[in-house]
């Protein structure tokens, strides 16, 4: 197991936060490694076993520097890989482009839009019905958070934080919220955290496996 990282404060947050989480479940042995925003294949292969399954995790949520790593490990044909990144791999062009059959890439994201969900389906085809195209994650992602909350504040009201956990109105993925609290006051929430996530593998640029 590969942790590959770079210099950066929220680089460094990420870390302490994987570190402290490893020490709540199984124990797991990993090597840590950091790498310039323009490491090449030179730079990580030395990390890795050909004759073993790679496991590499990518601990930054920078964008360049995730895209960096995988058009590294696409050129790295002799390795089987499974990378797993960030939520800002969800729509990253590698993701859906690989075509290297060793590597499987896994992101988290809270959104899971497929075209078997009927709600899915049908605000698709309105849209292209009126704008002539078909509409972005973002189009999906505006839709069902205005269409569920408002629906929910308008059946509950005032009471609202208390009746988040009410599923009347799922256009399309599941909710767990839950209150973020500070950490000087107990008794003040600071937001709200969408806690559930579906973790996505591609293979060869095809949905693998959600769960």
């Amino acid at each position: 197991v590969i942790y590959v990282s770079r210099k950066g404060t929220m680089e460094d947050r990420i870390k302490n936060f994987f570190a402290e989480a490893a020490k709540k479940t199984a124990v797991l042995k990993y090597k840590s490694v950091e790498l310039p925003d323009d490491f090449t294949e030179q730079m990580l292969m030395p990390y890795l076993d050909s004759s073993k399954q790679n496991l590499i995790i990518c601990g930054s949520i920078n964008e360049a520097f995730g895209e960096n790593l995988l058009n590294v490990i696409e050129q790295s044909v002799a390795y089987r890989i499974v990378a797993v990144g960030m939520p800002t791999w969800d729509g990253m062009k590698q993701v859906s482009t690989s075509i290297n059959k060793n590597i499987d890439i896994v992101y988290s994201t809270p959104f899971n839009y497929t075209k078997a969900n009927k709600s899915v389906a049908t605000l698709a085809n309105n849209y292209k019905a009126k704008f002539f195209g078909r509409p972005s994650d973002m189009v999906y992602k505006g839709y069902e958070s205005m269409y569920h909350f408002a629906m929910l504040l308008l059946k509950h009201k005032g009471q609202l934080t208390e009746n988040l956990t009410d599923a009347e109105f799922k256009f399309c993925n599941e909710y767990l919220l839950a209150p973020v609290i500070n950490a000087e006051n107990a008794d003040q929430v600071e937001y709200l955290e969408n806690k559930k996530l579906y973790f996505i593998t591609m293979a060869q640029g095809t949905v693998k496996a959600v769960n």
